[in-house]
């Protein structure tokens, strides 16, 4: 399966983003992805730490879908302005190495709001209008066993006076939160199987946080919230048969569709329990001696001392794709790139 890396900024490995590399705390940047198999399997000796070998498997690569992201910048509240970088911000949002930017807006003053208004649209997605493409294997949808898909990134940015991009604050969407699958009883806590798109997801508050590898802002400084619309979907889901471009769903753009919230009903507030059906007995509520009884036994069978298994866990590295180029500076004789997935 393909398995997405996350870390630091791209030459960073020092201070806070060490940390971010090595996974001790959440990475700020996609970092890659590797294609590779993982078995575990039971053995009576303790194996080595590490053994390094070279394979030669035959590649058995899964089909790839073409997948789009629709992003929509509304307004950001809070907006603080970087000290030394001018008074400009932009949004930037990124997938997979497919990024998109909205227009630069001036940040008056500390707290600061601020209108985009604007459809962010990557260079391989301007006939869609969208970000991308991006790929993920067929029929992730249906499969049962984890599946890791890729985080959509947030960035508030400001510009360097020689043109270098510095992604001040951040935020990391899970694209399964964005599509959200329907819930079948399948898959793991991370996963459910379910719909393979979403397009009708309304504008959504995102809290940014600092980047701390950068740590361009002052201390106990918010760098505010950002309004943003996120959808996507397979290629197949914008066109239609005469592979025209199709309008987005009321819901996904509101402020353009006020009309149809009226008539959208609201659920009403439930009722509060009356005393008589909140009156539970402890017995009910805390459980009954069978099973205090239970509990019992329960703590003594995990304290109980459990014989060690010995597993080797073997890893096949096949392929890898949009990987940083290795961190280093001209004066290293050896330079590292260590993102985490």
């Amino acid at each position: 399966c393909w398995m997405f890396f996350y870390g630091a900024p791209r030459g960073y490995q020092r201070g806070y983003a060490r940390k971010m590399n090595q996974g001790l705390v959440e990475g700020s940047n996609f970092r890659g992805m590797l294609y590779l198999e993982a078995s575990l399997t039971k053995c009576e000796k303790k194996p080595r730490k590490k053994v390094v070998e070279s394979i030669n498997l035959p590649l058995k690569e899964p089909q790839m879908v073409e997948y789009y992201l629709r992003a929509d910048v509304y307004e950001g509240t809070e907006i603080n302005r970087i000290k030394g970088f001018g008074d400009e911000m932009f949004v930037q949002i990124e997938v997979c190495n497919c990024i998109a930017r909205s227009s630069e807006k001036k940040i008056p003053d500390a707290n600061a709001t601020v209108k985009w208004y604007e459809s962010l649209i990557s260079d391989g997605g301007k006939k869609l209008k969208c970000i991308g493409p991006f790929y993920l294997p067929l029929g992730w949808n249906e499969n049962p066993e984890p599946v890791q898909l890729p985080d959509v990134f947030i960035y508030l940015c400001v510009k360097e006076f020689g043109g270098d991009i510095e992604q001040v604050s951040y935020c990391r969407v899970p694209l399964s939160q964005i599509i959200r699958p329907a819930p079948s009883g399948k898959g793991t806590h991370r996963f459910t199987t379910g719909a393979t798109s979403k397009w009708d997801n309304g504008p959504v508050w995102h809290d940014m946080k600092e980047n701390q590898a950068l740590d361009k802002y002052a201390d106990n400084i918010f760098p505010g919230a950002v309004l943003i619309g996120l959808n996507a979907g397979p290629k197949d889901d914008l066109q239609d048969d005469q592979k025209q471009l199709m309008a987005p769903p009321s819901l996904a753009r509101p402020f353009s569709n006020d009309a149809l919230f009226k008539e959208v009903p609201t659920d009403k507030t439930p009722e509060p329990p009356s005393p008589a059906a909140a009156d539970v007995s402890s017995d009910e509520e805390f459980g009954g001696d069978g099973d205090s009884k239970q509990n019992e036994q329960q703590q003594q069978q995990s304290k109980r001392k459990r014989a060690l298994t010995h597993a080797r866990l073997t890893i096949d590295c096949i392929q890898g794709s949009n990987l940083p180029a290795m961190d280093g500076g001209l004066f290293k004789k050896s330079v590292t790139s260590d993102p985490y997935c």
